[in-house]
């Protein structure tokens, strides 16, 4: 378009009238629902970026479609906000089907011969056209062979992804929402990246893990079987994704990296035979514990250690409790969802002893201090360390420091608190767990409980021996 004509059609309606002379507008609310376009005027000129240019500064607030009238299917398609994008609708030769190709931003023509990353990108519907007009000089469906070539690519990226690709991905997300991720990192960084992280997932079969799996068997075969158990969930976190875990609704979206045909290396793979740990301490074991004990009672390791048995607490609940969490008063610890293994709160009533201990641990700390233990980190380690020289003083190189909460859970299902009151205590989900692990412990109560009632009827005047009238 000449500079004479632009002129002379500012001067009749700036843009409307530049609109009439170059291109047909229909209003996409109005275009889809009754496919109603207005013609401005007949006359058959290209879409200028002066155009495209004027109508996006205008922001319309709807989105309008500009219809090129030189070279059919191709248009300007102008959002609220301004934006400007280009689009080919065409026939599709394959099935007859009308198709829709939202056009890449095409690089300047004069950069051509350049390097990709001095290329400029340019917005200048002229360039588009030419996109256009190719697409449409060598036939076929573009858009059928855009999403061909993005298989393609995906296919060719699922290829070169590594294990390694997907333990690295696992960190980033899981870190954040999974509970137990510690343990996961020292798998990973210990076994798995190390071992297995340079294969391809094309070329991860059972073999390999099998042979990994009987590797750490021969030192720590529990640790194998958690080996084995994070390979099956990182595979099926690289494919689909995870199923929702018991309790859950959240389903953990995955990378869809894999091929159907890929199986998960690890299935099939026979788990070495756990027998589960029931470590408690004896009497006498106990009393050596406390005489090591009494000698560190005023290290802050000691205060947790003894919080730990006074509680029946879990090791991280302890080291993350906060001061403000406690009403020492009336002797309550509202334990918060956020801190408990089941995710449900969870108050414990306090003993005086308990209650002893914090007030002193308060006294000596600062009034601002929002931990019982500041820096949890630094306390696991701390608390780690101290336990360690702590057991082998008191010679006991088997116990761990979840062994003392087994012992204390123990020591009262035996004393016949009722298996409600421990879970409760102990912050189980269910009460069927305490039932799986200390019902056991409660024959010996319950043997004493019918001891009680006989010698009860007897007292009463009954006869309970063998051959003998029985008075109830």
């Amino acid at each position: 378009m000449d500079e004479g004509n632009d002129s002379a059609m500012t001067r009749r309606g700036g843009g409307q009238g530049e609109l009439s002379r170059s291109c047909e507008i229909s209003d996409s609310k109005t275009a889809g629902k009754m496919n109603r376009m207005t013609r401005l005027a007949p006359r058959k000129t290209l879409l200028e970026a002066k155009l495209i240019e004027r109508w996006s500064r205008t922001a319309p607030g709807r989105t309008i479609i500009i219809r090129d009238t030189m070279l059919r299917g191709f248009s300007a398609r102008i959002g609220a906000s301004g934006k400007v994008s280009y689009a080919l609708q065409y026939i599709s030769p394959e099935d007859g089907k009308q198709r829709l190709i939202v056009l890449d931003a095409p690089w300047h023509p004069a950069d051509m011969q350049k390097p990709e990353s001095e290329r400029r990108r340019s917005n200048d519907p002229a360039h588009y056209r030419i996109t256009a007009m190719t697409l449409k000089e060598n036939g076929g469906d573009p858009l059928l062979e855009r999403r061909a070539g993005q298989d393609q690519a995906a296919k060719a990226r699922r290829e070169t992804k590594t294990f390694a690709d997907v333990c690295a991905a696992w960190i980033e997300q899981r870190s954040v929402d999974k509970r137990s991720f510690n343990n996961d990192r020292k798998l990973l960084t210990r076994y798995l990246i190390p071992k297995l992280g340079h294969i391809p997932l094309a070329r991860l079969g059972a073999d390999q893990v099998r042979e990994l799996h009987h590797a750490i068997s021969a030192e720590a075969p529990y640790q194998a079987n958690r080996v084995l158990a994070l390979i099956s969930a990182l595979w099926n976190f690289a494919g689909d994704g995870l199923r929702p875990r018991r309790g859950s609704s959240q389903r953990i979206e995955g990378l869809h990296w894999l091929k159907p045909e890929w199986l998960n290396p690890a299935s099939g793979i026979a788990r070495n035979d756990e027998q589960r740990r029931d470590r408690t301490l004896s009497t006498e074991e106990f009393a050596r514990l406390s005489a090591v004990l009494r000698e560190q009672s005023n290290s802050q390791s000691a205060h947790a250690l003894a919080l730990l048995l006074l509680t029946a607490s879990r090791r991280g609940e302890i080291l993350r409790a906060e001061w403000s969490q406690f009403d020492l008063e009336r002797g309550i610890w509202n334990r918060p969802a956020s801190l408990m293994k089941a995710k449900k709160t969870a108050p414990l009533p306090l003993s005086a002893d308990t209650i002893k201990l914090l007030k002193a641990m308060r006294t000596k700390g600062s009034p601002e201090e929002r931990f019982l233990f500041p820096g949890a980190g630094h306390g696991v380690t701390m608390l780690r360390r101290f336990w360690d020289r702590v057991r082998t003083e008191a010679k006991l190189p088997d116990v761990r420091l979840h062994d003392l909460r087994r012992t204390v859970a123990s020591w009262l299902v035996t004393e016949g608190v009722s298996l409600m009151a421990v879970s409760k205590m102990l912050a189980h989900s269910s009460v069927t767990i305490t039932e799986n692990h200390y019902a056991h412990l409660a024959d010996s109560a319950g043997r004493a409980a019918a001891e009680t009632v006989a010698r009860l009827i007897g007292q009463h005047g009954g006869a309970t021996g063998p051959g003998v009238n029985r008075q109830v």
